[in-house]
């Protein structure tokens, strides 16, 4: 399970790149999120289409917080990289607790 995981991450790495020469990196990233949508969604809607519990709801977005600031800095300055992974490793553990 864990080689296939890891086999379809490599193939959308590879589209992504070649999509992003090809139309720009923001457009494919848009792309990306439309196509993902397309596939999670009626998923997400076969099993009941129930939303999260209010916890797992305030986790996701303590995560997605920290990925907005992680995207643009990862660019600019990578040594921060570090600072912000560690503070979506507290969030992640804090939800542990």
């Amino acid at each position: 399970m864990a080689a296939l995981a890891v086999a379809s991450l490599s193939l959308m790495d590879a589209f992504m790149k070649s999509a992003a020469l090809a139309v720009g990196a923001l457009t494919a990233s848009w792309l990306r999120s439309v196509i993902g949508t397309g596939i999670a969604l009626p998923l997400w809607l076969a099993r009941g289409g129930r939303w999260p519990q209010r916890h797992v709801l305030k986790l996701h977005l303590q995560r997605s917080v920290v990925a907005t600031f992680m995207a643009p800095v990862s660019f600019t300055h990578p040594t921060l990289l570090t600072t912000y992974s560690s503070a979506l490793l507290c969030l992640s553990l804090m939800y542990l607790l």
